[in-house]
C-alpha cells in the first residue's frame, strides 16, 4: 500500500518449519501479522501467514492468505543475488 500513513500491527510467531519451494529448501519461522487498529484494511478473521528464513536475513520465502472465496499462496522463485539456502 502506497500511502503516507503507518499501519500499526502485531506479529504472532506461530512455529518453525522447513519448506521446499522452487528456489530451494529453507528453515523458516512462520509468523502471522495482525492489525492493531482499524484503518483502510479491517481484519475480518481471515489469516495471513508468512514464512521467513530462520537466519539473519529473515527473507520472506512463502506467503499464504485466506480470502472469502479461497486462498492465495505466493512463494519465492528466485533470489538475486543468488542466495544459498543453509
Amino acid at each position: 500500500m502506497n500511502t503516507k500513513s503507518n499501519w500499526p500491527l502485531s506479529i504472532k510467531v506461530l512455529k518453525r518449519a522447513t519448506n521446499e519451494i522452487p528456489s530451494g529448501r529453507y528453515k523458516c519461522v512462520v509468523v502471522e501479522p495482525f492489525l492493531r487498529q482499524e484503518g483502510l484494511f479491517v481484519q475480518k478473521g481471515k489469516r495471513l501467514q508468512v514464512w521467513l528464513t530462520d537466519d539473519a536475513r529473515h527473507m520472506p520465502v512463502l506467503m499464504r492468505v485466506e480470502l472469502l472465496f479461497g486462498s492465495v499462496t505466493a512463494y519465492l522463485v528466485k533470489a538475486s543475488p543468488p542466495y544459498k539456502a543453509p
